[in-house]
Formats: structure tokens, C-alpha cells, sequence
């Protein structure tokens, strides 16, 4: 009795151990630093914002700044020393890489690696509209780089449908689930105010603001109490310039990247949200716009005809300057479609992009991939001291 006794809580104390152990293990979620502008850190703030990172065990790493070359370097070099050593600590319990093209593809790769070697989860999270052209433009070898990496993570994190389509094209072997961006729906929807246009994001040509200023231009007579604002980084003298020889840069405002109560203000005046970039994914900008309860103007690229659907606005063709004047003209002259799209893109951002459905779906994904919430640890381990 006594050495059953003994071997049972040998075997109790083990198992403790190994609980506390698996408690200690994290999430560690790679991204662009907090500081900088861009569609990936806005929706890593909002997962932060709506708790995610106090309801799951979240680390997050910045692997990127836009701050001149060298500090580059140093944080990409300062977040692998670091997550070398978790690594060689056994505390990663899952990988969650927020990935772009080009640069931000081969650093992430760097990490999702030597975390499959180490036999952590993983989550390749692609964000970036244009990565199919900038993986139709590199070499065989690369392309073949970018399907094993589909083929090896854990889980590919798409955002629309659309996407999921693509990546199943090209690698049928990757596990691929869609999970849009959070929005938070605010209580009150734009006051939409008459002849106010917003643009969101960086402002240059392939986001498509030199098309909307030309855009614009040819409206200026008929239209002449419009009024457009550009918010986003990049070269403002250039774009006031540009807007000078137009003939409209009094109606164009350019207050630089936006955010918090700024950006809240902005959206709850503007009647109208234009984005007729070349490449997108799936714009935090449209989304909002849609919360806030205006119609879209937007271009038919990447994720943004999953994201507005059939009634929430007007999709054109991007380049199409005439195009994307007449469609600005038809909802600036009609207030009853005006209303009509604004109150259909609202619902929808409700049923579909709403921060709590998305943060639901995040959390299911790291459930099924074996990490346990916060909470769950805690529950276990107020039984195990018990």
C-alpha cells in the first residue's frame, strides 16, 4: 500500500509538473511594430484592444519598424535572438505570423521554420492583396519556397473566400480557413455629412488617390461643394501638388495618418468612402466605412467584393478614372441609395466582421491547434492545488 501510495503521488507530482510546464507556454505573434502605419498593425491593435491577448497567452514580437535601415535591422535581429532562445526553452507553444509580400514573406519564414523544426503549432496569417501577383512574378524556385511553406505550417489564415480559392489553387494540400478583419461597430453610424469623401490608407498610385483626385477633377464644376480627405502616410507635398494642377486642392485635405479619436471623427462625418487601389486584401478602411454606416466606392481587387457583397456599394475597375467619377457623381447625387447602401454594408459588417464574431473564430483556431485559454489554465490549476 504504502509504495502504491508512493507511486501515485510520484505520478500526481509528474503530472502537476508537466501541467505547470504547459502553462508556462505561449503564443507568439509576429508582426510589424505598434508604432508604424499599415493595414497588419491596424488589425494586431484591435485583437489587443478587444482582449484577445489577456484571454489566450499572446506574445507579440515586432520582427519590423519603419524607421530608417539600421533600426530595421536591429529589431529583426533583436526578435530572432529572442525567439531563439524561447524556442531552445520549449515556452512557444504555437507561432502566429502575420504575413505580407516580398520582405516581410522571407523574415517570417525565417521564424516559421525553426519553429516546424522545433515542433511548435503555426499559423501563416497572409494579409497582403498583392501577394498572388508577387508570386506569379518570382522565379520557380521561390514559387516552389511558397507552396512548401503552405503545404508545411499548421494553418493557413486567408481573409476572404476569394483568397482561400487561391491558395487551394496553388497548393491543394494546405489547411486553409478564412478569418476576416475585427471591426467594431460603433453606436451611432456617420452623421453623413453632404459632400464629404474619405480616403483611408497610403497615399500612393496603387492605392489609386491620384486616380481619385482625377477622379474629382472632372466633377469640380458640378459638384462644387465637395470636399475630399486623404488621410493616410506618404508624400503629402507631392499629392497637394498634384491636387494644385487639378485645380481642386482646396477641397483636399491632408492630414497625414490618422488614428484613434481622429480617424472616429473622420468616419462619422464622411457621406462617402472611395478606395480604387490596384491591390488589396481585405481593407480595414472599407470595413469601418461600412460600420459606419456610408457607401463604398472601391476598386475589385483581393478581398473587397467578399467584403462589400452585392449592396453595400460599387465595385469599378482599377485605372477606370471615368469610371470611378460616374460612380462617385450617382451616389453623391442620390441620397436614398446613398442611405440604402450605407445601412446594407452596416449589417453586414455586423453579421460577418463584427471584433466579437472574429475574436470568436481566432480563439476556435487556437483550441483546435491544442493551446488553451488563459482562463482554462488558471481553472486547471485552482483543481490541481485543490
Amino acid at each position: 500500500m504504502l509504495y502504491e501510495s508512493t507511486s501515485q503521488r510520484m505520478y500526481l507530482g509528474t503530472t502537476f509538473l508537466t501541467d505547470m510546464a504547459q502553462s508556462k507556454r505561449f503564443i507568439t505573434m509576429l508582426g510589424t511594430d505598434f508604432t508604424a502605419p499599415g493595414g497588419i498593425t491596424a488589425v494586431i491593435r484591435s485583437y489587443r484592444d478587444a482582449g484577445l491577448f489577456t484571454q489566450w497567452p499572446i506574445r507579440f514580437l515586432p520582427t519590423y519598424r519603419r524607421n530608417g535601415v539600421l533600426n530595421k535591422l536591429l529589431t529583426a535581429l533583436t526578435a530572432l535572438s529572442r525567439f531563439i532562445v524561447w524556442l531552445l526553452r520549449g515556452v512557444i507553444a504555437c507561432v502566429h505570423a502575420h504575413v505580407a509580400a516580398r520582405g516581410s514573406f522571407w523574415r517570417k519564414s525565417v521564424f516559421l521554420k525553426l519553429a516546424l523544426v522545433a515542433g511548435a503549432k503555426t499559423i501563416f496569417h497572409l494579409h497582403d492583396g498583392s501577394f498572388p501577383d508577387w508570386y506569379a512574378k518570382r522565379s520557380k524556385r521561390t514559387q516552389g519556397l511558397v507552396r512548401r511553406m503552405f503545404r508545411d505550417v499548421d494553418r493557413v489564415v486567408v481573409l476572404t473566400e476569394t483568397w482561400k480559392d487561391w491558395v487551394r489553387t496553388i497548393e491543394p494540400q494546405a489547411r486553409v480557413c478564412v478569418i476576416g478583419n475585427p471591426v467594431t461597430v460603433p453606436v451611432q453610424p456617420s452623421a453623413c455629412l453632404p459632400g464629404r469623401i474619405l480616403f483611408l490608407g497610403r497615399l500612393r498610385q496603387e492605392k489609386g488617390v491620384l486616380d481619385l483626385l482625377q477622379a474629382l477633377a472632372k466633377l469640380r464644376e458640378a459638384h462644387p461643394d465637395f470636399v475630399v480627405t486623404c488621410a493616410g502616410d506618404g508624400d503629402l507635398a507631392a499629392i497637394h501638388r498634384y491636387a494644385q494642377d487639378l485645380g481642386i486642392a482646396e477641397r483636399v485635405h491632408l492630414p497625414g495618418w490618422v488614428d484613434g479619436a481622429e480617424k472616429e471623427k473622420l468616419l462619422s462625418e464622411a457621406s462617402l468612402f472611395v478606395l480604387p487601389s490596384y491591390f488589396e486584401g481585405l481593407p480595414v478602411g472599407v470595413l469601418e466605412a461600412m460600420a459606419y454606416g456610408m457607401p463604398v466606392i472601391a476598386t475589385d481587387v483581393g478581398g473587397v467584393r467578399d467584403a462589400i457583397g452585392e449592396d453595400a456599394g460599387v465595385l469599378i475597375t482599377p485605372g477606370d478614372i471615368a469610371a470611378l467619377a460616374q460612380a462617385i457623381e450617382a451616389v453623391l447625387d442620390n441620397p436614398t441609395l446613398n442611405k440604402k447602401m450605407g445601412l446594407a454594408g452596416r449589417g453586414r459588417v455586423e453579421e460577418l466582421f463584427a471584433t466579437e464574431r472574429v475574436m470568436n473564430r481566432i480563439g476556435d483556431l487556437y483550441a483546435t491547434l491544442g493551446v488553451a485559454p488563459r482562463q482554462s489554465d488558471n481553472l486547471r490549476h485552482s483543481g490541481a492545488s485543490a
